[in-house]
Order: structure tokens, then sequence, then C-alpha cells
């Protein structure tokens, strides 16, 4: 099964799949698709709020868009695109 999650959907998903210590749920899945993930560093608290600034300074770059996207109209981000939309079994 695959599981195809826009925004909060997609948080729901990754907060799901922390807690599958068993393994449960993420035997079922095949893949996921996060679409718009909701991410933001704005409440990072503890030993994660070192990272914040080094993330924020990658959405500066051109590794990350103002919008959020990785690698945006970049060769590489192209080939990424690419190999992600190949089917596994192909």
């Amino acid at each position: 099964m695959w599981y195809i999650g826009h925004s909060q959907g997609s948080l729901i998903a990754f907060a799901k799949l922390s807690e599958d210590k068993t393994g449960d749920l993420s035997s079922k899945l095949h893949g996921i698709l996060a679409l718009a993930p909701v991410f933001s560093l704005k409440y990072v608290k503890g030993p994660w709020k070192s990272l914040s600034p080094p993330v924020a300074k990658l959405i500066n770059s051109k590794m990350i868009s103002p919008d959020l996207e990785f690698l945006p109209q970049s060769r590489a981000g192209r080939w990424i695109a690419t190999m992600a939309s190949k089917s596994p079994g192909r």
C-alpha cells in the first residue's frame, strides 16, 4: 500500500511511523509520498535547536528554494526527480 499525504496528512504519517516500534504499520507500506509536508524551524527546542541555523542557511542557498523545494531547477534535482519517479519493479 502507498500512503499519499498532503501538508498535515504528511505530518500525521511521519508522527505515526515514528511511534511504530514493532513495524506493524511500516511493514504494510510500500512507500510514502509526502506532498508539501509541514515544516518550520520556529518552535524547535532542545538539542535540535542547534541544527536550525545550518538548515536555515540551506534554505537561503541554492540547495533549497524559499518554497522549500529541494534542489529546485538544477541538474541534480531533475536527476533525483527522475529516479524517484521510476517504479521499483522496473
